[in-house]
């Protein structure tokens, strides 16, 4: 952030600063909500949002490259070490209580499972199968590892919604396109979902009779009460170790399975209306990449990952967590100067030379001031 500021680009720390003002004020609200103690435990998931910066300087000097090759490559660590750590807890070999990551099979149709980062299995997934040199052993071993991976998450929602995107993805042809698609389900989803606020019927009994939807519909019967009282900026973000206990009075909720009413119930309507629009720019992510000159298949792999992650936004609005580092690259993208901003600049210094030394040399004038100012051409 400091090196931003020091070379005179305040978009990146603005942006960075007030997304994560946001998230303090939701913490000092659950304090001031509940009665309960300050707490930075909600800090750690966000700390992605400091990456915005780094990545804005990064595509305005052209940068893509490095970007994909760090991400890519932590990214396929992560993946192998899911997978291993996972096959080693359903072997035996670990146990739940070593990992303190292993989800409890209580109450859950799918027995026991390794909770996922799903923003992370999306880009490293999309950049595996677009990435240049796709053919390598390597990638490909890459690619059957986030299939495994995704397999063992046992995660409905994440599966539904990638098999979506590719179907559209191959039915259309354009990224554009399934953008566009992912985001009418998106909105239509969400709108039916918020409108059972209305009245006393439950939008959840129809993702299925199983304990895992079940426990949504709870939750939201849970929730509805307490976003009435707290329908303009919610109950904030749980600051300690007992989560919404304080709040809710009851041991088991989870507003991060509900999707927008999670979002109202955590955020309010001012909570919402951010959550749009960091859907909206997930959506649009892979358009303000192209536009900032990024190579398409660059554009492609990093918006469609942000499409996956905005969509799962539908039940797990993971755009307020763990989908803050898929975030922080389609918002910078936002942040960027696009390069035809220098056309307007351009035009005046045009007009200023033809007026100082008359039109004949006024083009090789004007080509030869913005020789060295022109962002360098795409990789």
């Amino acid at each position: 952030m400091g090196l931003s500021l020091m070379r005179g680009r305040w978009r990146g720390p603005l942006g960075a600063s007030l997304l994560f003002s946001f998230f303090v004020f939701l913490m000092f609200q659950f304090a001031s909500v509940s009665s309960d103690d300050f707490g930075l435990i909600p800090l750690y998931g966000r700390l992605g949002i400091f990456i915005i910066p780094s990545v804005v300087l990064l595509y305005e000097d052209r940068q893509y490259i490095p970007i994909e090759k760090i991400v890519y490559h932590v990214s396929a660590l992560y993946a192998i070490w899911y997978l291993v750590v996972t096959l080693a807890l359903l072997s035996g070999i670990l146990h739940s209580d070593d990992s303190g990551l292993f989800r409890s099979s209580a109450n859950d149709a799918r027995g026991n499972r390794l909770l996922i980062n799903d923003a992370v299995m999306s880009i490293l997934f999309f950049v595996s199968i677009l990435r240049p040199e796709k053919r390598k052993i390597y990638n490909w071993i890459v690619i059957f590892v986030c299939i495994a991976d995704l397999y063992l998450s046992k995660s409905r929602v994440y599966q539904a919604s990638l098999i979506f995107e590719l179907v559209a993805l191959a039915a259309f042809r354009s990224t554009l396109k399934v953008s566009l698609s992912a985001m009418a389900l998106f909105l239509a989803i969400s709108a039916f979902l918020v409108s059972g606020l209305g009245h006393s019927g439950n939008p959840f009994v129809i993702f299925g009779d199983d304990a895992s939807a079940a426990a949504r519909a709870v939750s939201y019967e849970i929730a509805k009460p307490i976003i009435d009282a707290h329908w303009l900026s919610g109950v904030g973000l749980a600051t300690t170790a007992l989560g919404d206990r304080s709040v809710t009075l009851v041991n088991r909720f989870f507003w991060n399975d509900l999707g927008p009413i999670g979002v109202l119930y955590v955020g309010g309507l001012v909570g919402l209306t951010i959550f749009a629009a960091m859907s909206v720019c997930c959506f649009v992510g892979s358009f303000l990449l192209k536009r900032n000159g990024a190579p398409q298949w660059f554009a492609n792999a990093f918006g469609l990952a942000a499409v996956l992650t905005a969509l799962l936004g539908i039940i797990a609005p993971t755009l307020f967590f763990n989908g803050l580092t898929v975030f922080a690259f389609a918002f910078a993208a936002v942040l960027v100067r696009s390069p035809s901003a220098e056309k307007p600049v351009r035009l005046k210094v045009e007009k200023r030379i033809r007026q100082t030394y008359g039109a004949a040399d006024s083009s090789a004038d004007v080509n030869s001031a913005f020789a060295n100012t022109r962002p360098a051409t795409p990789l």
